[in-house]
């Protein structure tokens, strides 16, 4: 069954995040989504995240297609023009991909490649009226094509750490529903208030809103993202968890199946990001069914 008709049928929905091989082989994002097939709606994989050079996201995507799992292609406005963006939607289609993220992308200076000129040809509007257009049989310069593909289309939400910032994009929701979004996955947060307010602008617009729960593998790694300015900080009672746990990663995955059972009446979904742990998230799983028992 496709994302799209998952989400008309569930309450909840569950997605991991996956980044593609800094390299060309594919074996352990292969061996880590036929882990979870099954037990997740569907993996959605990064577009050189964090201005970070990686595989093209169309391959991997591709090869879990070959293989009945539902895959998400994400694509940033950062690295392409308009007529780049075109031919890989209509590339992706032909390659049975129905399911799109659409990203602005992070500033290159912050990745490995800093001397790369962005495009930012289209904005994330842009993008959905390519999507628009292609569901009306034309390109963005109005010629037809030949059959003619119909993405089921998401936005990625940043979110910050200043509550003003997020309540500016509340209108954004409503302005991307009408351009045709049909799902929004938010920066990753573990606070359920900002959640919670994302999800009561949502509602009206028809879009899927979904949260983002990031993996957090040790004390350190949440003081690390506590010490960055503008990213929403990790509670200290969580840290304070952690640390006091005698079995260290047990606890940190404790903590996400924890945050995404309280989350699950306040949102459509969760995108789990493991950035770098997906090896254990069979056992998260098993974690949130032991929950949920």
């Amino acid at each position: 069954m496709r994302f799209a008709d998952l989400l008309n049928q569930k309450a909840f929905s569950l997605v991991v995040q996956v980044d593609p091989p800094k390299g060309t082989d594919t074996t352990a994002l292969v061996n880590t989504a036929l882990s979870v097939r099954g037990r997740v709606d569907a993996v959605a994989f990064t577009d050189n995240p964090m201005a970070i050079m990686k595989m093209h996201p169309i391959a991997p995507c591709h090869l879990l297609r070959q293989r009945n799992v539902e895959a998400i292609l994400n694509v940033n406005s950062r690295d392409r023009n308009r007529l780049l963006l075109q031919s890989e939607l209509l590339a992706a289609w032909a390659l049975d991909l129905r399911s799109v993220l659409f990203r602005e992308g992070e500033d290159p200076t912050y990745g490995d490649h800093p001397l790369t000129s962005p495009c930012r040809d289209l904005s994330v509007e842009g993008m959905l009226e390519v999507a628009s257009t292609f569901r009306k049989g034309t390109d963005l310069s109005g010629q037809p094509l030949e059959v003619p593909p119909s993405f089921h289309v998401g936005v990625a939400v940043p979110v910050t750490d200043d509550p003003k910032v997020n309540h500016s994009k509340f209108a954004g929701l409503a302005r991307w529903a009408e351009l045709g979004a049909h799902f929004a996955v938010l920066g990753s947060t573990y606070d359920a208030a900002t959640i919670q307010e994302f999800s009561r602008a949502a509602s009206g617009t028809g879009l899927k809103l979904f949260a983002s729960v990031l993996l957090i593998k040790s004390v350190g790694m949440a003081k690390y993202l506590n010490s960055i300015t503008g990213v929403p900080d990790i509670p200290d009672e969580i840290i304070q968890r952690i640390a006091r746990a005698p079995i260290k990663p047990r606890a940190c995955l404790e903590v996400a199946a924890d945050f995404i059972r309280q989350i699950e009446k306040v949102c459509d979904g969760v995108f789990v990001v493991p950035l770098g742990w997906e090896a254990k998230v069979p056992e998260l799983l098993d974690v949130l069914e032991g929950l949920k028992a």
